[in-house]
């Protein structure tokens, strides 16, 4: 096929065709890929207070006052939550058929604003990039509100990409809409949809785009507006992220876990040739005239989104790998939007080779970023901090006596819930009144359980001697079985 002489319109269907092929590939390694990642996932601290959160047990006005707003973040993924567990009572389908829905409804947006802008090829390449990513296999399976956030991350910032390129954006009620929505959904996600906002305002400065204001101020009003709303209880739950801390080795080691997570699936040699890569292309985009306001725009963006959260956190540390990578979505999208640039200035306006080979070399970052997804993911859920006592405790604690089980912790009702046994069983072995047990005595094959405790964190290779003096057993290491894992342990009586 010649395609220098092909129209704009046979370029824009040949183009959906192969969008369209492309997408429905995607849609299956996913759904491939995600059934491997779920074989190894579990639930995790957060996830269980989520669980515990939303309860559908609990009238939602009572689960939203006591729960909810205690979160250390916006209650819009909560809230979700809590509407699908009513429909389905299985947590683990219920989270997955929540995140499916909210992944859905992204594509959906950016596919009728591809649409809109006469890209719908390039809008379905996108969808498919985003979901092979890293970040997005990775919170698929989690019951928390980062794949959402992740999701209008992405979504925000295909629309900033529409407006900057001039290709029919759309209204600035969408950009107003999808500004609400990320200050309602986490802090981050929040924070990136500002910083979009002034990536675009300052384009429309420096270029006297009057059409931009319009939707820079929409995105970034209502980011603001319904961020201001929530901070008066986020504020009052600042506890919550108390053991975040602020250095330079905590800085570098959460960017070290965004690439991990993002780029770093492939091995270290591929990681550093795919930064590389991004920051040629980052190079050409300012240097080319046709993408130069989308990559000032795109580095503003991201300045401001690495910058911020450095300057908080030196009043209240904010900065997690898992925090920061909620804006990853903004480099994909720049990367997809450079690329289809260059490539329709190669095909349809007859420009030299150069720029198609620019093309292929954007094609080639969003590419490469899908191909070691599913490694970065893995090896994320892989150390997972998972409570992985809990079936075990589940197999062997059938019918045990009340205060059987010495936790560490006086949150018995999440052991309880993990376990699916009886609150009543679990006895806190740190409370003053909480007596000593002997194995002669225990009626019970468990005599202990350790999740996600500080003190164990803190020392992982505790002795067995010291964690039954810390559980308040009685019993020497011969009498005793001590199964550890990656988040805690449990303490097995031998006979």
């Amino acid at each position: 096929m010649n395609w220098k002489a092909l129209t704009v319109r046979q370029v824009a269907v040949h183009g959906a065709i192969l969008g369209g092929a492309i997408l429905c590939a995607a849609v299956a390694i996913q759904v491939v890929e995600l059934s491997a990642i779920s074989k190894i996932n579990g639930w995790w601290l957060d996830e269980l207070l989520s669980l515990t959160a939303t309860d559908p047990q609990r009238n939602f006005g009572r689960a939203f006052s006591n729960w909810i707003v205690t979160e250390s973040n916006p209650p819009l993924y909560y809230s979700a939550l809590y509407a699908v567990r009513m429909l389905i009572a299985d947590d683990r389908v219920a989270t997955l058929v929540l995140n499916a829905l909210g992944t859905f409804v992204a594509a959906v947006a950016v596919a009728a604003s591809s649409r809109r802008a006469g890209m719908l090829g390039c809008g379905m390449i996108g969808i498919a990039a985003m979901l092979l990513c890293g970040p997005v296999l990775r919170y698929s399976v989690e019951a928390r509100a980062y794949l959402l956030a992740i999701q209008i991350v992405f979504v925000a910032s295909w629309f900033c990409c529409i407006a900057l390129q001039r290709w029919r954006p759309p209204t600035a009620t969408s950009f107003a809409v999808i500004g609400a929505l990320g200050a309602l959904t986490h802090v981050f996600a929040a924070l990136m949809c500002g910083s979009l906002a002034a990536g675009i305002i300052t384009v429309a400065i420096l270029y006297r785009r009057r059409d931009l204001w319009a939707r820079g101020l929409a995105l970034g009003v209502a980011t603001v507006v319904f961020f201001a709303i929530w901070i008066p209880f986020g504020l009052k739950n600042t506890h919550n992220v108390n053991w975040i801390k602020f250095d330079v080795t905590s800085v570098i080691g959460a960017a070290k876990g965004v690439g991990a997570l993002t780029i770093g699936g492939g091995g270290a040699a591929l990681e550093r040739a795919t930064l590389l890569l991004f920051a040629i292309l980052l190079c050409a985009g300012l240097v080319s005239r046709a993408t130069r306001a989308l990559s000032i725009s795109f580095s503003a963006a991201m300045m401001l989104f690495v910058i911020l959260p450095i300057v908080v956190s030196f009043k209240l540390p904010i900065i997690v790998a898992r925090y920061w990578v909620i804006g990853f979505p903004v480099a994909i999208v720049f990367s997809i939007f450079i690329c289809f640039t260059w490539l329709f200035e190669n095909v349809v306006q007859r420009q030299t080779a150069s720029t198609l080979i620019a093309a292929c070399a954007a094609a080639a970052f969003f590419v490469l970023t899908d191909l070691v997804g599913f490694g970065g993911a893995e090896a994320s859920i892989a150390t997972k901090m998972i409570w992985q006592g809990a079936p075990i405790v589940a197999e062997y604690a059938v019918g045990c006596p009340s205060g059987s089980i010495h936790v560490l912790g006086s949150l018995l009702w999440l052991y309880a819930k993990s376990s699916g046994v009886p609150i009543e069983i679990f006895v806190d072995s740190e409370a003053p009144d909480t007596p000593i047990t002997t194995v002669a005595e225990a009626k019970c094959k468990v005599l202990g359980w350790a999740e996600h405790d500080a003190e164990i964190m803190r020392h992982p290779h505790i002795s067995d001697e010291a964690i039954l003096r810390l559980l308040k057993i009685d019993a020497s290491a011969a009498d005793v079985e001590v199964r550890r894992h990656l988040s805690g342990f449990v303490v097995l009586r031998r006979n």
